[in-house]
């Protein structure tokens, strides 16, 4: 019997690139006007690296692509500018379209429903509010909230989302974005829906509820 939906965030609610595309340029002013290179440049690597799929030392990386090196002061400048800069980016954002009618049927059908994401939290609250879904989830799971912090592929989340709603995972369906961080949920026994943005995953997703109304009669 399916009693609860976890879904990662980003890229899989809404589409990350509003978020960072809004930070990376922000991002790119501060260090064009501190190391005086073209703001477009840096923005512009920020981006190819992200889309890349490098997410790591992104800001780095890109300033030594830009300039050919990292500069003496860079470590300094990144933890008490950009690394703020970046974290206190407002985008607008908005949820895909499947989101929020499969979020109200799933509630209606009497099925928690729970965030389950890696990153900041500072960050991470600000795009759910900036979403408008608040509302609609029983449970948010933030890794960095954890001490010490547990980011999928660790299965911490997973674990306290069961224990708090007393679940076992052939109850829980995941639905997510990830397959080398959010198929990890398999582990306990939760379904892994793979979120790839095709018309296959929404029909499936929907066949799900269909089949939960009838189960839970």
């Amino acid at each position: 019997m399916l009693k609860a939906i976890g879904f990662d965030l980003d890229n899989t609610l809404y589409d990350q690139r509003q978020y960072e595309y809004f930070a990376f340029w922000s991002v790119a002013e501060e260090v064009s006007k501190y190391y005086c290179v073209k703001k477009a440049r840096y923005f512009s690597l920020l981006k190819h690296l992200f889309n890349k799929n490098i997410h790591e030392y992104t800001f780095d990386k890109a300033i030594q692509l830009c300039i050919g090196k990292i500069p003496r002061d860079w470590e300094s400048f990144l933890k008490k500018k950009l690394l703020p800069v970046y974290r206190s980016a407002k985008p607008k954002l908005v949820p895909f379209d499947w989101v929020e009618k499969f979020i109200k049927e799933a509630k209606n059908r009497g099925i928690k429903l729970a965030i389950i994401t890696n990153g900041n939290v500072e960050i991470q609250k600000y795009k759910i509010d900036a979403l408008g879904l608040r509302k609609f989830f029983d449970k948010i799971y933030i890794s960095d909230e954890l001490s010490p912090q547990a980011r999928k592929p660790d299965t911490t989340l997973f674990k306290n989302f069961l224990r708090d709603f007393n679940l076992k995972g052939k109850d829980v369906i995941y639905i997510g974005d990830n397959i080398q961080t959010d198929s990890n949920s398999q582990k306990l026994g939760i379904e892994f829906i793979h979120y790839d943005g095709t018309e296959e995953f929404i029909r499936k997703i929907w066949e799900i509820i269909s089949e939960s109304n009838f189960r839970n009669k």
